[in-house]
């Protein structure tokens, strides 16, 4: 029969009566199974702590990574490659969401709808670095969805440990519901404290919430982020960003005693010169320039231009 070798350790049986019979080898197992087991219980454990000890510096990594510049994903019309230029604008704007500067403020940025808030705001946020960008885009009106909606996106805009987590152990089949908001929000109090120490307490994490339209239909929902967004702002632990449009939701956060720390920026439609100065930029013809001034039919001005760059769009609206 073929020669079995076998070291476990210093008590192992001489070579020479391991050759003898597979009998001797049962009986010695037999004899030191209380060694074995306590070498697999070793075994396991080391495997499992450096599964959870590569888990833990994965999880750092992969949050700390979103707020690297070009963290935030440009969406939408955010990443075509054309866009207005609105500098003027955009100064204003990057006060509230420039992470160098670590004024003791919250923000809001509103206006009316269609006017390029988001797309102003994505653009920025991904040059600049330092911030996190939050959109639930959640059609529902049920409450329990839309901050499961919200909950989730939150999660996703920083790779949350809790959202890989879970992705984790169940192999991606994931319900947004079993993550916690409150739980979310702790999550990134930790990964914006590691942003400031990495910045030498120089950067200010940027936490931008959008759509804050649908999230005012979840009763206190506004209102607790509010008050969170004016603690972080007195603490310099990060700034909270709303964008929102017009409406009730602006005068909810105005309404409130927590509104002393916030910071409001308007984005209204363009201007005439802006908008020219862009179609002539794009070498857009005389005749289209006026239809789009004439007509405002994708009013405002703003979304006219977005709806002149698709062609189809355009030959919908203004057939030749």
């Amino acid at each position: 029969m073929p020669e079995v070798r076998l070291k476990l350790s210093s008590e192992c049986p001489a070579e020479d009566t391991l050759k003898k019979s597979p009998l001797a080898i049962l009986e010695w197992t037999t004899k030191n199974a209380g060694s074995i087991k306590v070498a697999h219980s070793v075994f396991a454990a080391i495997i499992i702590a450096g599964a959870f000890t590569g888990k833990y510096y994965y999880d750092i990594w992969a949050t700390d990574s979103a707020f690297k510049k070009g963290g935030v994903k440009l969406i939408g019309r955010a990443s075509c490659d054309f866009q207005l230029d609105r500098k003027g604008l955009a100064d204003k704007v990057t006060y509230l969401l420039d992470p160098t500067r670590t004024n003791p403020v919250y923000g809001l940025i509103f206006g009316p709808h269609g006017t390029g808030k988001s797309t102003l705001v994505q653009i920025l946020a991904h040059n600049l670095g330092g911030a996190i960008y939050v959109r639930s885009d959640t059609d529902s009106d049920e409450e329990d969805k839309i901050l499961s909606g919200f909950t989730y996106a939150f999660a996703k805009a920083f790779n949350s440990s809790k959202l890989n987590l879970l992705s984790f152990s169940r192999i991606n089949v994931f319900n947004s519901s079993e993550l916690k908001y409150e739980d979310i929000m702790n999550d990134f109090r930790a990964a914006a404290a590691r942003y400031k120490a990495k910045t030498g307490g120089t950067g200010m994490p940027i936490l931008i919430i959008d759509n804050v339209n649908i999230l005012a239909r979840v009763p206190g929902l506004l209102a607790n982020l509010q008050s969170i967004a004016k603690g972080a702002a007195i603490d310099g632990a990060f700034r909270i960003v709303f964008v929102t449009s017009d409406g009730p939701p602006v005068e909810d956060l105005r309404g409130r005693s927590t509104s002393s720390r916030m910071s409001e920026k308007y984005i209204g439609d363009l201007t005439d010169e802006e908008a020219f100065a862009y179609m002539e930029k794009r070498k857009v013809g005389s005749n289209d320039m006026k239809k789009i001034f004439d007509d405002h039919l994708c009013s405002p001005l703003w979304w006219s231009l977005c709806c002149y760059e698709e062609a189809a769009c355009f030959e919908y609206l203004y057939p030749r």
